[in-house]
């Protein structure tokens, strides 16, 4: 489910509606006529936010709106804020009364205001003081809540597959005949895994199992290859396609290892499929999922040695194939979740020991997330998530499981595999804040502040990024590519900072009236986030203090993300003291070479990306490339 659907079913055409209350019967709420009267600027902020749906910060509006009142006084702040009247109106499909928007504003700011406020806490059911995201993730708990109690979708056939020796059979159902058959259950994760007493294994098929086919317009090719037919090892791989002469000639590699306790878990899941389709075409990177072996069939370290020769079929095959080409080899990150994170860095400490084996590869650095590491000793974390299944998909319980299913015959939780191997690459470290496993990595991260990098996010659980549904995951997905980006090989600029000439309108604008192209850029930049008219103003109000290349320059920092481009001449922040105009120009024309015009906005864009059936130069959220 879109938890948003419940809050958007009024986006719809036809007959315009009446407004659930009129502009002058403030006195219905108290509580939002007292805001308005007195704080119309935080009023106006979080309807705002609203009405963008997230695209516009109630902070950022709010101080808009206060700034535009201070230079303008009422006459400026309602002209600003009749848009956003327009806007509900539109998106609610609601009646221009009792006149235009512009003089209800005009004549009755405050009134307005609080009617607008009513039309969205009221009859949507927004609750205005927690924003946007937050009405998104109490909806997606509501859904969640819901949907717990309802009757479990049929689950797919059972399926065998040969690995070894041994013959491991998914069921979807229980056979209570199995007991009889294997004796009495030894082991078991609920939903998950079954191992009997005599070595057969169960593992329920909970999630979808997808082939390597992915949407056109997400950008990305998939394929199915074979690493090591004789333990029936392979990868899914995902190559980003490449449209543009002037991009990367060559696109680094992400070595990907999936979660799932070392039991579970498949490249052919959807979960992941999805995700490292959204990942390679955000990052631009290419990404081989390496389907390992499964314990307890093959306990530790037979996934090590996996992750091991998956890099050894690398080199091997790096000019065997069309792919390999786009492929920077000397530039490769292993990255995992959970016990994936675990292998990674394992793998790391591997390769580290045999670079010589390697060569010419070289193992760039490692991305773990919420990496699966253990101990005796209980951590604090431990204690107080325990066995709450509603913050984590991962109990206290279920890990010791997976341990034991896991670790060689008589080892505990101390054993070397259950510890961080130290590593002398750069590490990414994603842990999340509701996660039982939480403490171990934050230890791991301590260890060694210099080389690695932690990033924590708030109010999420264990595999938050591969199994949330809610508009929450899909966003801290997203926010979890930013944090590579810096890694990406430089590429350069297809325009020079004084090269003002190459374009002449866009040289007359940004001369005559810079915060215009500034406003257009940053817009494009931010991917809608920033509407055009608010970054215009702010940096034309900062432009009266002289401080206008404070605001600027994070913005030409955001673009060289997007395109991997070098800081050159020199920092960002330099650039824009010496010369804003002449910055700016620049990185409208390298918009334009690279294939978005400022001129048009970011939603124009999109519809033109669309209907010419191109890849996107800059990811946009909702589309897949």
């Amino acid at each position: 489910m879109n938890p948003s659907s419940n809050f958007t079913q009024g986006l719809t055409h036809g007959k315009p509606k009446g407004w659930s209350t009129d502009l002058c019967e403030c006195w219905r709420d108290i509580n939002s006529c007292c805001l308005t009267c007195w704080c119309p600027c935080v009023a106006f902020g979080r309807i705002a936010e609203i009405v963008d749906r997230g695209g516009s910060s109630c902070g950022v509006s709010g101080a808009m709106y206060m700034i535009i009142f201070m230079l303008t006084g009422y006459a400026g702040s309602s002209l600003y804020s009749c848009f956003y009247r327009t806007k509900l109106r539109g998106q609610y499909n609601l009646k221009e009364r009792p006149c235009c928007d512009c003089c209800v504003h005009f004549c009755c700011e405050p009134c307005a205001l609080c009617q607008e406020y009513r039309q969205l806490e009221h009859k949507r059911a927004f609750d205005l003081s927690i924003g946007w995201h937050g009405n998104m993730e109490r909806q997606a708990r509501m859904a969640m809540s819901a949907s717990s109690s309802a009757v479990p979708p049929a689950l797919q056939p059972p399926m065998s597959r040969k690995m070894e020796a041994t013959t491991i059979t998914h069921v979807t159902t229980n056979n209570p005949n199995n007991t009889s058959i294997h004796g009495p259950v030894v082991e078991e994760v609920e939903g998950l895994i079954r191992v009997y007493k005599d070595g057969h294994v169960e593992r329920s098929q909970f999630v979808p199992c997808v082939d390597p086919s992915l949407p056109l317009e997400l950008g990305v090719a998939c394929s199915d290859v074979h690493i090591d037919k004789l333990t029936n090892v392979w990868g899914r791989l995902y190559v980003p396609t490449v449209t543009n002469s002037t991009s990367v000639s060559k696109l680094p590699l992400i070595v990907y290892f999936h979660g799932g306790g070392f039991c579970a878990g498949s490249a052919y899941w959807s979960c992941y499929h999805q995700f490292l389709g959204r990942l390679s075409a955000k990052s631009r990177c290419l990404v081989m999922h390496v389907n390992y072996r499964l314990a307890p069939e093959n306990p530790l370290p037979a996934a090590y040695e996996d992750g091991v020769n998956a890099i050894l079929w690398l080199k091997k095959t790096r000019n065997d194939n069309l792919w390999s080409k786009q492929c920077d080899f000397g530039s490769i990150f292993l990255a995992g979740d959970s016990a994936g994170g675990n292998i990674a860095n394992h793998v790391a400490g591997r390769l580290a020991t045999a670079d010589a084996l390697i060569k010419p590869l070289k193992i760039e650095g490692t991305i773990l997330i919420q990496p699966f590491f253990g101990g005796e000793a209980r951590t604090e974390t431990e204690r107080r998530v325990e066995n709450n299944t509603e913050s984590s998909v991962l109990t206290l319980a279920s890990s010791d499981t997976w341990w034991r299913l896991t670790l060689p015959r008589e080892a505990n939780r101390e054993h070397p595999y259950c510890k961080p191997v130290k590593i002398t690459t750069r590490t990414l470290v994603c842990v999340a804040e509701m996660d039982v496993l939480m403490d171990r990595a934050m230890e791991m991260c301590d260890s060694d502040k210099k080389m690695i990098r932690c990033v924590v996010y708030k109010g999420v659980g264990h595999a938050f990024q591969v199994l949330g549904e809610s508009q929450l995951a899909n966003t801290l997905t997203l926010q979890m590519d930013q944090p590579y980006a810096g890694e990406l090989p430089q590429g350069l600029w297809t325009t020079g900072l004084c090269d003002c000439h190459e374009d002449g309108c866009i040289c007359f604008q940004t001369a005559i009236v810079p915060c215009v192209s500034f406003a257009q850029n940053t817009e494009i930049v931010n991917r809608g986030t920033i509407p055009c008219i608010n970054a215009g103003l702010i940096h034309l109000a900062l432009g009266f203090v002289g401080c206008c290349w404070l605001y600027a320059f994070p913005s030409r920092s955001r673009l060289r993300e997007h395109f991997a481009l070098p800081e050159k001449p020199c920092s960002d922040y330099w650039v824009h003291i010496c010369c804003t105009p002449c910055a700016i120009c620049q990185e409208s024309r390298e918009l334009k070479n690279q294939g978005a015009d400022p001129s048009l906005g970011w939603v124009s864009n999109i519809e033109k990306w669309r209907r010419e059936k191109i890849t996107p130069p800059i990811v946009v959220p909702g589309m897949n490339r």
